[in-house]
């Protein structure tokens, strides 16, 4: 928007001309976006026919992306970077985030606070309590590149599809948690993948998980002060539901905010191999902005002493990463 301004400010004939390129630059991402539906569209399809999907789970094709801040993304924060390659297994995933009704059916309770909704999401859900549903259901929660490379659905951009066709976010969720698979899904038939409630992943912090190594399927760190959430909430601003926004929060907090999907192994066993350089790396780089923020969350969500928790974002100052993920599943 700054930049449009100030070519428009330039002159008329700098400002059709600058017209014209961004006019070519969304012709070329549309073209780009539609060739990689087809694409991850037909894999899916190969795949759950050939694999005989679990119900309720879709096929992610095994892969290499770039994993981290997507390029010309201004709005990204320090541990979304630098990108980096990385390369995933394929793998099955839950097509939706677990609802009310189905965590009860296997835990017995239901802790929402948007209760008496058996298809919303469930939430004010911990850590631990999302790996043991998952544990008795044959599945896991997904990594943190898992949850990436499934969620870009085959698209490069900060997300995959226009926000108020696919996520339940502050401007159109009416302050609360909606119905899983009322949104349009991504390229791997994958339904609230941004919003709604954010999603735990397997993986704790760390502070070099986009460091060059382990490119291949990386599980960031086995523990540290506090797990990963993925994909932003009805709470959230555009900034938070993004393919690459990430957020830390003490394992024992229940947050109205938070949900969780599973994964399952079997797709296939191959791996991708990210290449030794980072190709976008120079592009991306520009994209960071180097500013830390702190999201105050509702007392009730404290994980001790029922004082203020916060979702922690911090903006990276170097490129991002390339990561590759494997083939994995996740609920619908």
């Amino acid at each position: 928007m700054f930049a449009s301004r100030l070519v428009r400010n330039i002159s008329p004939g700098a400002s059709r001309l600058g017209a014209g390129r961004r006019a070519a630059h969304a012709s070329a991402a549309s073209k780009w976006a539609f060739a990689s539906f087809l694409v991850a569209s037909w894999l899916t399809a190969a795949l759950v026919a050939a694999g005989e999907a679990p119900p309720g789970m879709a096929a992610i094709p095994g892969g290499i992306f770039m994993m981290g801040c997507s390029p010309g993304d201004y709005g990204c924060f320090r541990e979304e970077g630098p990108a980096r390659e990385v390369a995933v297994k394929s793998f099955w995933m839950d097509a939706t985030v677990v609802t009310q009704a189905e965590f009860r059916a296997a835990m017995g309770e239901n802790p929402s606070r948007f209760s008496g909704c058996p298809d919303c999401p469930v939430e004010r859900v911990t850590w631990a309590e999302a790996r043991t549903y998952c544990a008795k259901v044959g599945k896991r929660l997904p990594t943190e590149a898992e949850w990436e490379f499934a969620a870009r659905g085959g698209t490069n951009g900060p997300r995959y599809g226009g926000l108020d066709e696919i996520a339940w976010y502050e401007s159109n969720s009416a302050g609360r948690t909606h119905p899983v698979g009322r949104k349009q899904p991504n390229a791997y038939g994958l339904y609230d993948m941004l919003g709604n409630v954010e999603q735990w992943c397997a993986d704790w912090h760390g502070d070099e998980y986009f460091a060059p190594s382990s490119a291949n399927d990386p599980e960031g760190w086995s523990s540290s002060a506090k797990p990963m959430l993925r994909g932003g909430s009805w709470s959230n601003g555009p900034w938070g539901v993004r393919g690459s926004a990430r957020f830390r929060v003490a394992a024992e907090a229940r947050l109205d905010t938070v949900g969780f999907r599973c994964a399952r192994d079997g797709v296939g066993d191959d791996a991708a191999t990210p290449p030794s350089a980072s190709p976008g790396e120079a592009m991306i780089s520009t994209a960071f902005r180097a500013r830390e923020t702190k999201t105050p969350l509702p007392d009730e969500a404290a994980a001790t002493g029922g004082s203020p928790g916060y979702l922690e974002c911090a903006v990276p100052e170097k490129s991002a990463p390339q990561v590759t993920a494997n083939g994995f599943a996740i609920s619908q």
